[in-house]
């Protein structure tokens, strides 16, 4: 069965939306909501961000697939509600789904982070990340730490729903 790619809620195709990377992971309400959810760790193992907020944001905004919200999720974001309800139902990728640029993704994470944390991550580290996006391949360059790559985008090229059998 499916599940919501924001809350893990456990939900049908035909109730849910097919939202883009960009749709989602370039709003500080999913940062919001995966740092009170699931990545409530990350602030709890480091409370300044550090590396494993990278790697988060960095995974986040790699997701070439199509994101299947609950309609409950679905209220925090700005969408074509019938085109991502109808994509859903039919268990589509949008058509524009793909990576999203890390820095831009980390700019909302960090926005979120300072309204539930009361200071921003450590946002050294964010400006020593270099980003960029391979727009023939749709391969995400992850971030670089001293010259040292930390590795490539998702490379599971499934469809976003064959994820879950």
């Amino acid at each position: 069965m499916p599940v919501c790619d924001v809350c893990s809620k456990a939900m049908k195709f035909s109730d849910g939306y097919a939202l883009t990377t960009k749709e989602v992971v370039l709003t500080a309400a999913y940062w919001t909501s995966a740092f009170r959810g699931g990545f409530a760790g990350v602030h709890q193992r480091d409370s300044g961000g550090g590396e494993l907020l990278l790697n988060y944001i960095e995974r986040q905004a790699s997701q070439s697939h199509g994101w299947l919200v609950c309609e409950e999720c679905a209220k925090s974001f700005s969408f074509d509600r019938k085109r991502a309800h109808r994509l859903a139902e039919q268990q589509q990728d949008p058509p524009d789904a793909g990576p999203v640029s890390p820095r831009d993704a980390a700019r909302h994470a960090a926005e979120a982070w300072k309204r539930l944390y009361g200071a921003p991550p450590r946002l050294g580290r964010f400006s020593d990340a270099i980003a960029s996006i391979d727009s023939e391949s749709g391969n995400v360059s992850m971030f670089r730490f001293g010259g040292k790559a930390k590795g490539k985008g998702r490379s599971d090229k499934r469809k976003w729903w064959e994820r879950w059998k």
